[in-house]
């Protein structure tokens, strides 16, 4: 399954698309706006809800302006030299983490869930074991991609003009843009790890200082 899987989003997609791709959402965008005031309805991605990790029944979509992203599941590029990687939302972890292992490195804050889409993580709650050293998902992304509500496509990093949005983009569960591409820190990796089993039975706090 993770063969023919990986096969199709990694071998048959060409990064060059990308920007083909933002063009066909941005006119969609626009064309909603061409349409008058009282016609609009809310926009949303059109991502069915079932495939979204959450038990709850979603039905706001069947009364949205929905926007087609579901082909936003490619990874662009990996930076080795500023240890970042540039992919789209619908990346999921499974299949990033089997693109970056081999080639030594992984993201410095992986989920535990192979099907958990990253631009997912980044908008909401990208928690994991390893979030006491690198933090959060959202916390290791350098730059956000994103469409307006306008049609304008803005690049979103923490020290330019939109680092307000930058800071708001985590938590709000897509409310604010749709997000087209991120830009992740990377760290090196070696294919096994050594595990030292420590029993730690003196309290809380001598657990959190060896930690």
């Amino acid at each position: 399954y993770y063969y023919v899987r990986d096969l199709l989003f990694l071998s048959t997609l060409d990064p060059a698309e990308h920007q083909q791709r933002v063009n066909r959402v941005q006119a969609a965008v626009k064309g909603r706006l061409s349409r008058p005031e009282a016609e609009r309805k809310f926009m949303c991605t059109a991502r069915a809800p079932w495939m979204n990790l959450s038990t709850r029944f979603a039905s706001y979509k069947k009364n949205s302006d929905c926007i087609d992203v579901s082909d936003f599941r490619n990874i662009i590029s990996v930076d080795e030299k500023n240890l970042t990687v540039t992919l789209e939302p619908l990346v999921d972890v499974g299949t990033i983490t089997r693109y970056l292992v081999p080639r030594g490195y992984m993201l410095a804050t992986t989920l535990e869930i192979e099907e958990a889409t990253i631009g997912g993580l980044a908008m909401a709650v990208g928690m994991t074991t390893a979030s006491h050293k690198y933090g959060l998902l959202q916390e290791t992304v350098k730059e956000y991609e994103v469409i307006l509500g306008d049609g304008k496509v803005i690049k979103v990093t923490k020290e330019g003009d939109y680092t307000d949005l930058y800071h708001a983009i985590p938590w709000s569960h897509g409310s604010l843009c749709l997000l087209l591409q991120l830009t992740l820190k990377i760290i090196p990796v070696k294919k096994y790890v050594r595990v030292d089993y420590r029993t730690i039975k003196t309290g809380l706090d001598d657990y959190c200082a060896e930690i």
